[in-house]
């Protein structure tokens, strides 16, 4: 009673939630029994401000370390941290799962609504029956008429079923060899659902991925731009175990290799058969073979001979079959890489005669030298 105002810390907070889970649902609430090492702490802040409408300052918070909980001092979290906290409301035709937060001059109208426009739903699907047989001028017409109509009824862009027409448009127009429009819509796209879910959300995300895979051919640093950016919020939602952030690495050292980094790219490798867990013995062996390629165009041929033969060893286990066109392509690029290897040593070899003959002529002349200037100075002094 003496200390109704004080603050708790972490241990008594922990404590009361223990004790309020086992008295409404029976249950022992633990802490991963004591292995924090598994829990995914930024993931998990993420979450816990979604579900409470806290928002915090964009920085680096140094979690998993050390923390106290004193008033206004707490670290690594403070008061001055947080930026807002928003109500949290929930309506019966929400496709979103939970509360949202609440923002001012929404309006009436979430959002997050269900629009059931049975029109706008019957063109969405025959775009996509047109997609699947290829009359991409048919799917593209719908597509924007289901777009139109969604309009139509929500008066307003930015909502979920429009962005999903305009994604859908975006993809039409890269399968119908389209790349610059079709870039412009997903970028459009991007920025709406930014808008609408913010920047950390599985939408932006795969955006994020669309994007990059449009522009792939046409702008490969703008490739990589996006393909970092949803590297970064696989991480932050997932965390850094995620199955997919081992793919984008690779996509990554993919893409310096094809714009002629072997260095960048062969630290993308090495990161990810160091660092990253790998589930596949399949992708170990694909990875080893683009380190063999990275390896061989730095002209460091041992290197590369020992990460094809790691990867035809793996592939000659999975692939009984010795004719198989992966077996004999991973033979090739060991004779190519065995015979460029002998032809390096050659020309090192022969750099290095070349070089002490040269050496050995130097020391000649120079001995004949001195020994002129000897003979000289000994017929001066005889005169």
């Amino acid at each position: 009673a003496l200390n109704e105002d004080r603050v708790l810390d972490r241990v008594e907070v922990w404590n009361a939630i223990k004790t309020e889970v086992g008295r409404r649902f029976r249950y022992n609430l633990t802490l991963y029994d004591g292995n924090h090492g598994r829990s995914l702490i930024i993931p998990l802040l993420r979450r816990v401000c979604q579900r409470s409408g806290i928002r915090l300052t964009a920085k680096h918070y140094d979690v998993g370390e050390k923390c106290h909980c004193h008033g206004q001092l707490s670290y690594p979290i403070s008061a001055s941290d947080i930026v807002d906290v928003l109500p949290m409301v929930k309506h019966f035709a929400s496709v979103m799962e939970g509360f949202s937060p609440y923002t001012r001059g929404s309006g009436c109208l979430s959002l997050s609504l269900h629009v059931l426009l049975h029109d706008a739903k019957t063109a969405f699907e025959s775009a996509k029956f047109y997609v699947a047989a290829r009359s991409y001028q048919q799917a593209l017409q719908l597509s924007q008429e289901a777009a139109e109509l969604y309009t139509k009824v929500t008066d307003n862009h930015v909502h979920h079923t429009i962005i999903k027409c305009m994604d859908f448009s975006a993809v039409i127009l890269f399968q119908a060899q389209e790349s610059k429009i079709a870039a412009s819509h997903a970028a459009r796209c991007l920025a709406l659902w930014v808008q609408l879910c913010g920047f950390d959300s599985h939408e932006a995300m795969a955006s994020h991925m669309a994007l990059s895979h449009i522009v792939q051919s046409q702008d490969p640093k703008r490739c990589m731009k996006h393909i970092l950016a949803s590297l970064y919020l696989m991480e932050l939602m997932a965390g850094p175990h995620y199955v997919e952030i081992l793919r984008k690495y690779q996509t990554i050292g993919n893409l310096y290799l094809d714009t002629g980094d072997s260095e960048t790219a062969l630290k993308c490798f090495k990161y990810i058969k160091e660092e990253l867990p790998i589930n596949e013995i399949t992708t170990e062996a694909v990875i080893c073979r683009s380190m063999g390629i990275a390896y061989s165009n730095l002209s460091r041929f041992k290197e590369a001979i020992k990460s094809e033969q790691r990867s035809l060893a793996i592939f000659s286990a999975l692939i009984p079959d010795p004719e198989h066109e992966v077996i004999k392509e991973s033979n090739e690029r060991v004779v190519k890489y065995t015979k460029l290897g002998v032809k390096q040593g050659t020309e090192d070899a022969a750099n290095r005669i070349a070089k002490q003959l040269g050496a050995e002529a130097e020391d000649e002349s120079t001995k004949k030298q001195k020994k002129n200037t000897k003979s000289r100075r000994n017929r001066t002094k005889k005169r």
